[in-house]
């Protein structure tokens, strides 16, 4: 019997870096439940535990696993584990600064959708008749912009403040084009679709665990409803 089988991915949470650490999480917790305490861990579970967290990790982009000429998973699970060990603690220590109340993971194409925006907005803080310091300012916040979209999880409340920062700059000053009040209202549109997709997917997941309730068709007798 294997560590993991499909069925148990299904209850982990959607954000990457939670999903992954509750993974582990689940993972020791089997290993310990099959370990042998007099042979110890077997190699074939050892093995599995490894290549479960290690190509998940990958896949989720949390952490790079490069194999080494002298080293590989099936044969240097002690490698593999403390590295492993090492990469949940970095995640774990970082995980309390992401507020997954106020974040979203942003899909690509929403990214790059922004990404475009973004750059026309620099195309015109670059023609626009601008101060070298009110450049300097636009600039330093569409970088600012720019690092929170490019983030796993996007801070949207931060987002939103820099964007009301952009949309007051362009709207009292004279030296842009009428397309950049267009450029901002695209971004905050693409952040609203993207949270909106978000929410309902979190709400079906909460519809699909909760327990099927199945009503008692057994046929009622009148000492049912009068047992005394």
């Amino acid at each position: 019997m294997g560590l993991i089988n499909s069925s148990d991915y299904d209850g982990l949470p959607t954000e990457p870096v939670s999903r992954w650490l509750k993974l582990k999480d689940f993972l020791d917790k089997r290993l310990t439940e099959v370990t042998d305490f007099q042979n110890g861990i077997s190699t074939e579970d050892l093995e599995e535990y490894c290549i479960v967290l290690v190509n998940t990790a990958r896949t989720l982009g949390l952490g790079d696993f490069s194999e080494s000429a002298d080293s590989n998973i099936a044969d240097d699970h002690k490698y593999y584990r403390t590295r492993l060990i090492a990469l949940a603690a970095n995640l774990s220590i970082k995980a309390p600064t992401i507020n997954l109340q106020n974040s979203v993971a942003l899909p690509r194409m929403t990214k790059a959708k922004i990404f475009t925006q973004i750059e026309r907005l620099r195309g015109m803080v670059t023609e626009a008749d601008l101060s070298d310091n009110q450049r300097k300012k636009l600039f330093a916040k569409l970088d600012e912009l720019h690092s929170l979209v490019v983030a796993p999880r996007s801070d949207f409340a931060r987002i939103m403040i820099v964007m009301a920062a952009v949309a007051t700059f362009v709207g009292e000053t004279t030296g842009f084009v009428a397309d950049a009040p267009i450029a901002v209202a695209n971004i905050r549109a693409l952040i609203d679709v993207a949270i909106e997709d978000e929410q309902e997917e979190q709400r079906l997941l909460n519809e699909a665990q909760k327990p099927l309730r199945i009503a008692d068709q057994r046929p009622r007798t009148d000492l049912d409803e009068n047992p005394f």
